[in-house]
């Protein structure tokens, strides 16, 4: 169901402090709900700005209460509807996520000519060249030398 100007604007909150609160919007909701929501907080006592950034989901909401009353404030307030925090993604998931949006980025600012693998196993064959320009053969060359030989297999294998 589209929001509507009448209808609360969904939000939960992202950070509060004294006398400044991060609300961050749930789902899409439409430009029309975005203005409404802001007219609306700007008329409320105690709040001295309302600023909304569409492409970020966040309205900005500066107020002169401290963070406990800036709540209650905005817990009662008839324009906004506020939701739980969604949970934050376990580390692990964030990570994966992390590595393959990187991985889709060195593929695409270098025209698909690199992947991450290959890129870190460059960067590991220079380190193993530089460790044996010191004469640090055995060591640190040896083992960047065989990271840097599996990253670059893996990474020349078709996806």
């Amino acid at each position: 169901m589209p929001e509507t100007a009448a209808s609360p604007f969904p939000v939960y909150i992202a950070h509060a402090t004294d006398g400044r609160a991060r609300l961050r919007a749930v789902g899409k909701p439409s430009e029309g709900a975005w203005h409404a929501a802001l007219d609306a907080l700007a008329v409320v006592p105690g709040i001295t700005r309302t600023l909304a950034r569409p492409n970020t989901g966040s309205l900005i909401i500066e107020a002169d209460l401290a963070e406990d009353a800036l709540r209650t404030l905005l817990e009662t307030a008839d324009c906004l509807k506020l939701k739980q925090k969604p949970p934050v993604p376990p580390l692990g998931m964030a990570l994966q996520l992390g590595v393959l949006q990187t991985d889709e980025q060195v593929r695409k600012r270098t025209f698909g000519q690199l992947n991450l693998h290959t890129a870190l196993g460059a960067l590991l064959l220079v380190a193993a060249l530089v460790q044996l320009g010191r004469g640090r053969v055995f060591g640190p060359t040896a083992t960047l030398l065989v990271n840097a030989l599996a990253l670059l297999e893996t990474g020349s294998r078709p996806r």
